[in-house]
């Protein structure tokens, strides 16, 4: 064989159109980082990736941009990555996180109470 081809490491998965990505470390688009999208084609003659983003997904509206990005900020996933509830773990994590401030902010409204009128 010629080369090899690198070993494939554990059924990794290919950019290749309809591959699941996920971007990371966008630093001109910060907001897109962590967006789930579809590869659509690539890679173009700059070497980037077209991908369809959903941008917003609620029961009233998805949305969906396409843009083109290097294949550094494209993380192939799975389907059973998305569907594991990694993203899920993470969330609560974060609401968990979240649960102990209340207490102090309570404190302070008892005490702006307490002003004293002459």
């Amino acid at each position: 064989g010629v080369g090899g081809g690198g070993g494939g490491g554990g059924g990794a998965r290919q950019l290749v159109p309809g591959a699941t990505v996920q971007l990371t470390g966008l630093l001109a688009a910060p907001h897109f980082n962590g967006l789930v999208g579809t590869v659509v084609s690539g890679p173009n003659e700059n070497g980037r990736y077209t991908v369809d983003l959903i941008t917003s997904d609620d029961e009233v509206t998805r949305e969906h941009q396409t843009k083109a990005f290097k294949p550094d900020n494209l993380i192939v996933i799975s389907d059973d990555q998305l569907q594991g509830g990694s993203v899920g773990g993470l969330r609560a994590a974060a609401d968990g996180g979240a649960g102990g401030v209340g207490t102090s902010a309570r404190g302070l409204e008892a005490n702006s109470f307490r002003t004293v009128r002459t």
